[in-house]
């Protein structure tokens, strides 16, 4: 007769407890904090609508959004899919944007796959030791791949400085 444990046609199988580990051959714990420091001063930060469904005339074209963005020494620049926008860090202010993202790529020539194809999957980056942004985006429509990487002159993104 089973026990009120076992079902008819299953096998009830032990659990063995291990005894535990006696503190002489117990690995050292390397990642374990054995000393605690004060808190680091922490800053409010700002807060503002980003590059988002119907945001400064934004229209979302594409999901899940790819959105990528980077802090810089004083603005923000948030890329969503095919669409690019630079916010005052300071402030939260649209500076300019949003626009198609292959526009800073126009200066390739009117015929070159990264100034005509706006395929998304962006990247933007802020270059803290060189003061400059750097910007890349890909190219798959209609013949061979290309990644254009666009890198800005200086700090202070404007119109015509990258």
């Amino acid at each position: 007769m089973p026990t009120h444990t076992e079902l008819p046609g299953h096998r009830v199988k032990p659990l063995h407890v291990l005894p535990p580990l006696s503190r002489a051959v117990a690995p050292t714990d390397g990642a374990l904090q054995t000393s605690f420091t004060t808190a680091g001063a922490t800053t409010a930060g700002l807060n503002f609508a980003g590059v988002g469904n119907g945001d400064y005339g934004f229209t979302r074209n594409a999901a899940p959004p790819d959105t990528n963005g980077a802090v810089g020494a004083t603005q923000y620049v948030q890329w969503v899919n095919e669409s690019v926008a630079v916010f005052s860090k300071s402030t939260g202010a649209l500076i300019q944007g949003p626009v198609a993202g292959n526009q800073l790529f126009q200066a390739l020539g009117a015929t070159h796959p990264c100034a005509v194809n706006n395929d998304g999957d962006p990247i933007a980056q802020y270059d803290k030791q060189a003061g400059r942004w750097v910007l890349t985006q890909f190219s798959v429509t209609g013949g061979p791949p290309f990644l254009s990487v666009r890198c800005s002159v200086n700090h202070f993104r404007r119109q015509g400085n990258f």
